[in-house]
């Protein structure tokens, strides 16, 4: 989620250089499409990995050294 965040913020300061006609537009330009992927491709899982978190599975918890 903070990761989004930050994305978020760094769109709004990168969709306005765009819009100011900024000479570095290739840089901006990427800078919104990483957060696109980011936010469409990795985001949605964090609701998955709550659920998981919160369903008390201890399989992780309990595993033994010597089950390797």
């Amino acid at each position: 989620m903070v990761i989004s965040w930050q994305f978020l913020k760094q769109s709004i300061v990168a969709q306005k250089a765009l819009d100011a006609g900024t000479p570095e537009e290739a840089f901006y330009k990427g800078k919104l499409a990483t957060a696109r992927f980011y936010i469409n491709n990795e985001l949605p899982k964090a609701q998955a990995t709550a659920g998981i978190l919160k369903s008390g599975e201890r399989i992780t918890l309990d595993f033994e050294e010597e089950w390797f």
